[in-house]
């Protein structure tokens, strides 16, 4: 819920933090959390591997978007 979307947008961010600004943060935040929803919500349960704390989804997926996300912005 809202706790794991927090959780994957501060994972996003810790790569970028000291490159961007509070604008690219919160960016970088909000599509991490979306994109990292939808790692949790389909594409888990299409290749329907077991991650029952959604810790591939949330650290994993957002850890990536970050690291990505940090030489885009």
């Amino acid at each position: 819920g809202a706790a794991s979307g927090l959780v994957a947008g501060l994972v996003a961010i810790t790569p970028a933090c000291g490159t961007v600004g509070p604008v690219g943060a919160i960016v970088l935040g909000a599509v991490a959390s979306l994109v990292c929803y939808f790692f949790v919500a389909v594409v888990k349960i299409k290749f329907g591997y077991d991650d029952s704390l959604d810790v591939f989804g949330v650290h994993g997926i957002g850890g990536i978007v970050g690291a990505v996300g940090t030489g885009i912005l």
